[in-house]
């Protein structure tokens, strides 16, 4: 019997009909599969020794040559890296459930920094700390005596979540001296900023004339710790740019004798502006993303944001999204297209959109190194002036709940934004508290509490947009309020609905917007007052406009004048309707 996985064990291959049938697992399929399985080589490779005849010549099992543990930080075995040979690496965890045998696979588990528990007494103790790529430069380093660390994966696999475990430490980065090797450096390096207390990057020189690529070959080459150490001591502090490290500190009058941009404001009153964030916020479904779209649309033409002033006229936007197929991006630009006609190609040239075409499309977590490499890549190749991230959620640092994780979110999402270009303005989505508990904080002195962990995100964004369902039954409807303006004047609360026709958002003068904040913070004296309200209170007979505002005055208990524009609204929104020759209003 023949081992296909952990606890699974391969009893039938039948050589003859060449296929193969596990009795735990009850999969099964061919034998070229089967010795692929075995050996851990790729198919095409086994169908190569065996000269394509799957029925002789199967290729040599990898033969297990290292393993390194990766340890959490109370000592407890989270997974194993293995080393084969030929030389390739493969990764498993503890089987849980039965203890000696492993899971071949990373499912559930949380990455760590190898050798976590002796990283983190080491950095008590105040002893630099050594990054490498792999476990071999590790153990080269441990038998100098020395401190040193890699993560799983080698090179473009680093995480953000494991710069906290280097908190204060003095971080010496030896990265391979190849490309990928020196992109991981930076990653690292970069990461690092405002954690670690130290942070130097070390490139190895060749000793006594051989190539020295890594830890490992400076060593073998003849190298020593006290060159090494002699290296480290000559190495500058890592910098990104020259003032990485360097506070500004300037006197009043300096500071009112800079010059300021007239033309910096984007949107109301500095609610965003460049080399500022501004947050929308709303329940999910309910339109932020069509929203956005038609936000940067009118913005690039000049024209108000649902009754904002917009001062963006010709910026460019570069939207990031993973949430929306083509299809549904189709229907809402073709909406756009067709409003805006006339400014459309200014519009198309100015406004850019990440589409849901592969599988690398869908997945942008900046926890994965090599994402922040495609979102920061992307970036300088399209220069925008207006980034935007919809849904944060889908970005997000491990656990965006946590203060720690949403912090390390908005660095990041910072730092590949303005790099290039410090006035490149952000613009986040984000999810909100649902129900009308929710809806209660979009407004009063909980408004700045109505995003999902909103205290780190309120706390780094400069302008919040509160979107809120006015009906508990559709989304068309929403209440716009002000959630924070840091640098400018906060907007009254008012009301857009959804135009059904254009598909665009529109000011919805009708809504009584005091009497909806009333109804959701549990103080109105009657249900609240909606269009379809007041096409059921209409008779089916008709009702002059007087009688039917008095029936809407004895429902709700609201003002005259309340009443009246509660009809206008429901006429507007084509729920009701007057007939010409008497003025009388029926149900539509």
């Amino acid at each position: 019997m023949t081992e296909h996985k952990p606890g699974h064990l391969c009893v039938t291959v039948n050589v003859e009909k060449q296929v193969w049938h596990c009795n735990d697992c009850k999969q099964g399929g061919d034998i070229i599969t089967w010795i692929a399985i075995q050996t851990g080589n790729p198919v095409g490779e086994v169908l190569k020794g065996l000269g394509g005849n799957g029925a002789s010549k199967p290729l040599p099992a990898r033969e297990i040559v290292a393993t390194y543990d990766y340890r959490s930080a109370t000592g407890d075995l989270a997974y194993q890296v293995v080393r084969l040979a030929p030389k390739s690496f493969r990764q498993r965890q503890p089987d849980r459930s039965r203890p000696g045998e492993w899971v071949w696979n990373m499912e559930g588990v949380e990455r760590v920094l190898y050798r976590l528990p002796e990283l983190a007494r080491d950095i008590e103790r105040g002893l630099p700390v050594f990054i490498v790529e792999g476990e071999k430069d590790v153990a080269a380093l441990i038998h100098q005596g020395l401190t040193a660390t890699c993560n799983s994966g080698g090179a473009g696999k680093w995480q953000a979540s494991y710069s906290e475990a280097l908190r204060g430490a003095d971080v010496i980065i030896i990265p391979d001296k190849d490309e990928p090797g020196r992109k991981h450096g930076e990653t690292i390096a970069v990461g690092l900023q405002g954690i670690a207390r130290r942070v130097r990057v070390l490139e190895l020189p060749e000793v006594a004339g051989k190539t020295v690529k890594d830890v490992h070959d400076f060593f073998a080459a003849g190298g020593d710790v006290g060159q090494l150490q002699d290296l480290v001591d000559h190495t500058s502090d890592w910098k990104e740019h020259a003032n990485v490290n360097r506070l500004t500190i300037r006197s009043p009058d300096e500071i009112l004798a800079q010059p300021q941009d007239p033309h910096d404001n984007i949107l109301g009153d500095r609610l965003l502006a460049k080399g500022q964030s501004v947050t929308l916020l709303g329940p999910g479904g309910i339109g932020k993303s069509r929203m956005l779209l038609q936000w940067a649309a009118v913005s690039i033409a000049g024209q108000p944001f649902i009754g904002i002033e917009t001062h963006g006229a010709g910026l460019r936007w570069l939207v990031f999204q993973v949430e929306n197929a083509n299809r549904r991006l189709q229907s809402d630009l073709n909406h756009l297209r067709a409003a805006y006609r006339d400014d459309w190609a200014t519009i198309n040239e100015r406004l850019l959109i990440h589409t849901l075409e592969t599988d690398r499309d869908g997945w942008l977590s900046l926890d994965a190194e090599e994402n922040q490499f495609a979102i920061a890549q992307a970036i300088e190749t399209h220069a925008p002036d207006i980034v935007v991230f919809d849904p944060l959620n889908q970005f997000a640092i491990g656990d965006p709940n946590k203060d720690q994780d949403m912090a390390a979110t908005c660095q990041i999402i910072t730092r590949l934004c303005r790099k290039g270009n410090p006035q490149r303005a952000i613009t986040i989505l984000h999810h909100t508290i649902t129900g009308r508990a929710g809806a209660a904080k979009s407004f009063g002195v909980e408004r700045a509490g109505y995003g999902r962990n909103s205290k780190v995100l309120q706390a780094w964004t400069r302008g919040q947009i509160n979107l809120a369902p006015i009906s508990e039954d559709s989304s068309d409807l929403l209440a716009v309020l002000c959630g924070k303006c840091s640098n400018g004047k906060e907007f009254a609360p008012f009301a857009v609905r959804l135009n059904p026709e254009t598909m665009l958002y529109e000011v919805a003068p009708d809504v009584d917007m005091d009497a909806w904040r009333a109804d959701m913070a549990g103080k109105s004296s009657g249900p609240l007052m909606t269009p379809s309200k007041v096409r059921e209170l209409c008779h089916v007979g008709g009702m002059e406009k007087s009688e039917l505002a008095r029936a809407i005055i004895a429902d709700c208990g609201c003002a005259r004048g309340t009443a009246y524009r509660q009809i206008n609204g429901a006429e507007k929104a084509k729920l009701i309707t007057p007939r010409k020759s008497d003025g009388l209003y029926f149900r539509k």
